[in-house]
């Protein structure tokens, strides 16, 4: 599976650190249950594992770097239903199901944002979409894979 090994969170982080990303230390178990509880859901494991190590990125500083992709800190992940509040996002407004997508990445300043699926439970599997609600991974691990080794297939076409 490419860069992704044991633990999803600490290989993020010494990635971006590697790219010279302006990373957040990581959140707190705490505070990753206080966002689950508010907002009725369950984070993968995979995707907990990533906020334990590094909550996100600062905000718009991954265009100082070759990433162009942002992820985002856990006190902005949100809706896509409250992401996209204008009626004239309809290639986000597209989304089945909008209330359970919460918005988690960028590309070049939100030119393409990405949303998670979550549950009131926790899933191996959490289809990932993009630009028209077209799905991009299976899972947040697989996002992550193909962030590191194709991060062109992650792109609206």
């Amino acid at each position: 599976m490419g860069k992704v090994g044991m633990s999803i969170g600490k290989t993020l982080r010494g990635y971006w650190l590697s790219k010279g990303a302006e990373i957040r230390p990581g959140a707190s178990l705490r505070t990753i249950e206080y966002f689950e509880d508010l907002n009725a859901v369950k984070f993968p494991l995979d995707m907990r594992d990533a906020f334990l190590a590094v909550d996100g990125m600062e905000e718009n500083t991954s265009d100082n770097t070759d990433l162009l992709f942002c992820f985002w800190p856990l006190h902005r992940l949100i809706p896509v239903n409250r992401q996209f509040v204008d009626p004239r996002d309809k290639h986000y407004t597209s989304v089945r199901n909008p209330s359970s997508f919460f918005c988690f990445a960028d590309y070049m300043i939100e030119a393409e944002v990405f949303s998670i699926d979550l549950s009131p439970s926790a899933r191996s599997s959490n289809l990932v979409v993009g630009w028209e609600g077209k799905p991009k991974a299976s899972s947040y691990s697989e996002f992550i894979d193909r962030y590191f080794n194709n991060p062109e297939s992650l792109l609206a076409k």
